[in-house]
């Protein structure tokens, strides 16, 4: 008994997950998951693009050596459009 006389009584019922808040863990789980996907997404083409990267440093050390104009200005068009400076 409480202090007013009133018997408070909890059971199972009142500890259930009402169907709101069921929708909403589901709608979040999702979220979730797809936020793990988008995030693998971008960390793959981070390194495909760090890779690529790299090839063309490499390319343009051994044009230097053999003292040749490299890339061609086709190749040099190519790779203005990303900007590898920010990986």
């Amino acid at each position: 008994m409480t202090e007013g006389g009133a018997v408070t009584e909890i059971t199972l019922d009142h500890l259930r997950p009402s169907p709101k808040w069921i929708k909403q863990n589901e709608e979040l789980e999702l979220a979730e998951e797809c936020e793990a996907i988008i995030e693998r997404g971008l960390e793959d083409l981070a390194k495909r693009r760090r890779r690529e990267h790299e090839k063309l440093r490499m390319l343009r050390e051994v044009a230097e050596l053999f003292k040749t104009d490299w890339p061609p200005v086709r190749v040099a068009r190519w790779e203005t459009l990303f900007d590898f400076s920010v990986i």
